[in-house]
């Protein structure tokens, strides 16, 4: 009788246990869902899959891709809802804001940079595997950089990111990394951020929103927030050694005066109907150019090219004879831009009006990437800042075939 009461006790004690449970359960904070990073940052999805299915059908992206292929190839972005990086003193720390910015092929890695809407913590990379679409890492950098633009140079195997100079004299940067500095970079056994080879402060640009490699050229652009507005891409050499040609203030003058002076060149297409030339020294972009060198000082990358692009410029992609731009700002639809590309000459025009195509896709899309004939689009409405603003959100880098965009 009395080990029925003991039985009898036990029962009970566990089904009032259970009821609690259950009732925790409906008042208690759901799970922000499981890390599967063991630094505890995030790598499950904000959106549900059929959430962003949805705003892709509604932009009618099933008119020209399969939008199922697309969910499939596409990568989730990882800690949006945490990310472990390090504060202003340097410890270990967990932000819950960081943004989504840059993107780029890097051998077997996707890498999306991402800065802290706070500016509380170091911005990051995270490094996904291209095959596997698992979070492998995150890349910490040293302080706040927006780092609006990721690209790989495969013939050194560097990744180069934007950044900005602070102070009187400030302004654009560019950065690279080597790959054994940042493939297998661990925060939590690391002294600090990621090591940086090499920065260049660009004084011909005002800012360094985004970049891509092709050939032997870094293409850097520049931003403003006016979609209307003037501002350019530029050209520099990638030495043999993985760097940038640099010169003294004079000689790149020299160079630049040079250009001028070789006078007419052949032109874009339409740009000069009476003869078919463009006269170098008069280009918006050649002026801009030599205005900002000559207010210069010191050693500073040679720009050899350049090209007039419109404002809220965010990516560029080159492939073939074509020039891809993605162009967004706030909470507008974004466009994805396809121009001509000639190679260069100091006289592309790649002005909105120029576009043979325009493809209009959700707000906030940020660097695109073109590599092994996917089309990767970068998207930061998916970060916490943006969360309760009434727009189409995606929390993917969206992957297209390239064909189904710009044909065969």
């Amino acid at each position: 009788m009395r080990a029925r009461r003991a039985v009898l006790h036990a029962a009970g004690a566990l089904m009032v246990a259970t009821l609690c449970l259950g009732a925790y359960g409906l008042v208690a904070p759901q799970s922000a869902g499981l890390p599967s990073s063991a630094d505890g940052t995030n790598a499950d999805a904000v959106l549900s899959d059929a959430d962003v299915r949805r705003v892709l059908r509604d932009y009618g992206m099933g008119t020209y891709c399969d939008v199922d292929r697309v969910m499939r190839d596409s990568y989730v972005i990882p800690g949006l809802k945490m990310t472990r990086t390090l504060d202003a003193d340097g410890n270990l720390s967990t932000c819950t804001t960081m943004t989504p910015q840059g993107v780029c092929v890097a051998g077997r890695c996707l890498l999306v940079s991402a800065y802290c809407h706070d500016r509380v913590h170091d911005s990051v990379i995270y490094r996904i595997g291209l095959k596997s679409h698992r979070l492998e890492g995150v890349i910490v950098l040293d302080g706040t950089p927006h780092v609006g633009g990721l690209a790989y140079d495969a013939e050194h195997d560097r990744v180069w990111m934007c950044g900005y100079r602070e102070g009187k004299n400030g302004g654009a940067t560019v950065s690279s990394l080597k790959a054994s500095a940042w493939e297998y970079y661990d925060a939590s056994r690391a002294d600090g951020p990621c090591a940086v080879e090499h920065t260049y402060y660009i004084p011909t640009l005002a800012h360094a929103s985004f970049l891509t490699v092709k050939g032997d050229r870094l293409y850097v652009g520049d931003f403003s927030d006016t979609r209307s507005s003037r501002t350019t891409i530029q050209a520099f050499d990638i030495e043999k050694g993985g760097t940038l040609r640099q010169a003294d203030r004079d000689e790149t003058m020299a160079d630049l005066q040079k250009v001028r002076s070789d006078g007419y060149l052949e032109s874009v297409e339409g740009l000069e109907p009476e003869d078919d030339t463009v006269d170098v020294r008069n280009t918006r972009v050649m002026k801009h150019v030599v205005k900002d060198a000559a207010r210069s000082h010191g050693d500073m990358p040679v720009p050899v090219d350049g090209a007039l692009i419109n404002g809220q410029a965010q990516g560029m992609a080159l492939v073939r004879d074509l020039c891809l731009l993605s162009q967004s700002y706030g909470l507008r639809d974004s466009r994805l831009r396809v121009m001509a590309w000639d190679g260069g000459a100091w006289n592309n025009d790649l002005r909105n009006a120029r576009a043979w195509a325009t493809f209009i896709l959700p707000p906030m899309m940020e660097e695109t990437e073109v590599s092994g004939g996917r089309l990767y689009l970068c998207f930061e409405s998916g970060a916490e800042a943006y969360r309760w603003q009434d727009c189409a959100r995606v929390d993917r880098v969206l992957v297209l075939r390239l064909k189904d965009v710009v044909g065969g």
